[in-house]
């Protein structure tokens, strides 16, 4: 099976507040692990 995460921020703001590339990277990997999925490598 393929696995595929995506994150994106459309606004400043959302970057402020706690919606940031990174948090998002974080929340998607950890998903992806808790369910033994593997996640291609990151095309940024």
């Amino acid at each position: 099976m393929n696995v595929v995460g995506y994150i994106r921020v459309s606004t400043f703001t959302q970057a402020r507040e706690g919606e940031s590339l990174e948090a998002q990277r974080s929340q998607v990997t950890s998903y992806a692990a808790s369910k033994g999925y593997e996640l291609p490598d990151e095309n940024v």
